[in-house]
């Protein structure tokens, strides 16, 4: 998916990170964001009315992703408080306004994740 550049600059404000091997920070932070997408498209069962409690609802999509992303794509990854908080929003003020273009970007490509949280949709 095509991230807006307001969405990728507040991660590299937020998040600061190491990638592994030849991967740039802005590869690193679209596999994150794609990641989370698909995530959320899942929780949400491809419906864009449910994307806002997808992504809000714990166990979050986004924090279901950080951890291994710190294993996958970067030796080492630094949240920077405020700024993190800045990012979430802007990802998830995108994805909510976008919840039409995002569930169809993703939805033959969800990640199914663990999240031990039912929603009854």
């Amino acid at each position: 998916m095509e991230w807006p550049a307001e969405v990728i600059a507040a991660f590299k404000r937020g998040l600061e990170l190491e990638p592994v091997g030849d991967l740039t920070v802005d590869q690193v932070l679209i596999s994150i964001l794609d990641e989370v997408a698909r995530r959320a498209v899942w929780r949400a069962k491809g419906n864009p009315a449910h994307i806002s409690a997808a992504l809000r609802t714990p166990f979050t999509p986004l924090g279901s992703v950080v951890p291994g992303a710190a294993t996958m794509w970067a030796t080492r990854m630094c949240l920077h408080g405020a700024d993190w908080g800045a990012a979430v929003d802007a990802l998830h003020t995108y994805m909510e306004r976008n919840a039409e273009a995002v569930c169809e970007a993703f939805q033959d490509d969800t990640q199914p994740y663990e999240s031990n949280m039912g929603f009854g949709f």
